[in-house]
């Protein structure tokens, strides 16, 4: 099984810039990165690799982390 690491798209192929993902070892979906190093979601998973928890930055409000 192969993940996929980046997506470069035709016009930033010389600055090589893009996507980037990065996966647990059990190839979950971990982490998704745009060009500008903005991160879109980041999942937290047990040992048993089940979805603890999803963080996306969009919706993100310090509150309900620490009240």
């Amino acid at each position: 099984m192969f993940n996929l690491k980046k997506v470069i798209l035709p016009n930033n192929i010389e600055k090589g810039i893009g996507t980037s993902y990065e996966y647990t070892p059990f190839h979950k979906l971990l982490k998704t990165e745009d060009a500008e190093g903005n991160i879109y979601a980041t999942t937290l998973r047990d040992y048993e690799s089940k979805l603890l928890k999803e963080i996306n930055p969009n919706g993100y409000d310090i509150k309900t982390i620490y009240p």
